[in-house]
């Protein structure tokens, strides 16, 4: 696999041969992506697809669906629908992807991971996993990420020929599944984190 720095330029060529770049926004993302693990996790969704595979290889042959890809836990939010009504779900779904369908919820899962490290949430990580995949439990941040795991159901469910297929699966796996490829991926992000921010120190 590319090292991430290798990886980053790619893309960024990649999409600069699809689109205008603003250089100086681009230069403002890459001084942001080292400021911690989950504003890293956010802007490098490229990197997750890339990693995925390799970290989580025995999750890549499940059944593969219209994804949100990016998903977090700050991609959730409330606009008006067009008759005015509040609504409250998915935000952002600019980098939707045809993937399996445990992606969002391990990306979902990771994002929660770092937000605890920051101090932004206080439920513990496996409770936090037991409410994305719906474990019984009672807490007020638990109802808020069971919430999130639904609603990311809600997106899955638009690819109605596997749904079935996701859902026998998803009853079939034990409870830990979740935690152990979110601690896979939290590594992998985070050990490339660290070599970004070393090279942003490097060149302040």
């Amino acid at each position: 696999m590319t090292d991430f720095v290798s990886a980053t330029a790619s893309y960024e060529r990649w999409l600069a041969s699809h689109m205008a770049v603003v250089q100086k926004d681009l230069a403002l993302k890459h001084e942001r992506m080292s400021e911690s693990p989950f504003v890293f996790l956010r802007a490098t969704f490229y990197r997750w697809v890339e990693l995925f595979p390799s970290v989580c290889g025995d999750l890549t042959e499940l059944p593969h669906l219209a994804a949100v890809g990016d998903l977090h836990i700050e991609n959730f939010g409330t606009w008006r629908d067009p008759e005015g009504r509040l609504v409250w779900g998915v935000n952002d779904l600019d980098e939707a992807s045809t993937l399996p369908y445990v992606s969002d919820l391990v990306r979902l899962a990771t994002s929660v991971a770092f937000a605890l490290e920051d101090g932004h949430l206080r439920i513990g990580f496996r409770d936090a996993c037991e409410a994305i995949g719906d474990l019984p439990k009672r807490r007020d941040e638990w109802k808020l990420l069971r919430a999130m795991g639904w609603e990311t159901a809600n997106v899955h469910l638009a690819t109605s020929q596997v749904c079935r297929m996701v859902s026998r699966d998803l009853g079939r796996r034990n409870t830990r599944w979740l935690e152990r490829a979110t601690v896979a991926m939290a590594e992998a992000t985070i050990s490339d984190w660290k070599v970004w921010a070393a090279r942003s120190r490097a060149r302040a």
